[in-house]
């Protein structure tokens, strides 16, 4: 992206709606900041949950353009309604955060028909497929936001299309992946589903339903740099017809905070300095 801002605004509005996880509602924050202050978009509307709008109002607090509504889950509905009230991680109390999650399809397709001025992009996270359904039906282009590089996402692609792991005997037993020299794997590597040949069940019909919705989209976003990831990205490209966009690091775009070096450490790395032997 280039540094110079472009004299007018390449979009109007954009709508972003993160996951119930911190960790992924960050970048898409991010991301927010980088648009705004490089007048790559007038306005950027997120769309959360009551739970995760104070964690994203505090995230573009001051940031002229930036602006949060909630989506308040049904009083039917069940579960939990985000990353932290999962006592412990597993699939099982994932899968149910999801399902939770797709109860807010009707409050998230009216919200996004009210905005102003019509969003011209959604940006919304790879764990949300429901919201193409409202997207598609007002005509609003979409980009899957999938949070981290282009590491995990082409190898789990990879995986599942040529089963290297088949042919394997144990959990721990290594196999490589075609086209990616030197990358030896186990199932042990893998999280479920991945890691069967043949995957069924409630998760992978879910990882499907995702995919489905990132393949009829504009292409997805990584949080990641083409110097850092090209072979994945490149060849992740060349492969699919879906464009993967790389638009990392970034945390680059958050304020710097003020940070004081230690005495002790920064008289350290002067005697490393002075010996000639700089440290990473």
């Amino acid at each position: 992206m280039a540094s110079s801002a472009p004299s007018s605004p390449m979009l109007r509005h954009v709508a972003m709606l993160p996951f119930m996880a911190k960790g992924h509602a960050m970048p898409l924050l991010h991301l927010s900041r980088l648009l705004l202050r490089r007048g790559l978009a007038s306005a950027v509307t997120f769309l959360a949950t009551p739970r995760e709008a104070p964690f994203i109002r505090a995230g573009v607090a001051g940031v002229p353009g930036a602006a949060v509504v909630e989506l308040p889950f049904p009083s039917t509905s069940a579960g939990p309604r985000s990353m932290e009230e999962l006592h412990s991680p597993s699939a099982s109390g994932f899968l149910d955060l999801v399902s939770a999650a797709a109860t807010l399809r009707p409050a998230f397709a009216d919200a996004l028909a009210r905005l102003e001025p019509r969003p011209d992009l959604l940006v919304h996270d790879g764990f949300l497929p429901w919201a193409k359904d409202a997207a598609d039906d007002l005509g609003v282009p979409r980009l899957v936001s999938v949070g981290m590089g282009a590491f995990a996402p082409y190898v789990c692609r990879a995986v599942m299309a040529q089963k290297p792991h088949a042919r394997v005997s144990s959990p721990s037993e290594p196999f490589e992946v075609d086209g990616l020299l030197g990358l030896r794997l186990t199932k042990a590597d893998l999280h479920p589903p991945f890691d069967d040949p043949e995957p069924a069940g409630r998760h992978w019909d879910f990882v499907c339903e995702c995919g489905a919705a990132m393949g009829s989209s504009r292409g997805s976003i990584v949080n990641t740099f083409h110097e850092l990831e090209s072979l994945y990205i490149d060849r992740g490209n060349r492969e699919s017809p879906l464009k993967m966009w790389p638009v990392g690091p970034l945390c680059l775009a958050s304020e710097p905070a003020v940070q004081t070096l230690d005495s002790d450490l920064a008289g350290w790395l002067d005697t490393r300095l002075a010996m000639n032997r700089p440290v990473l």
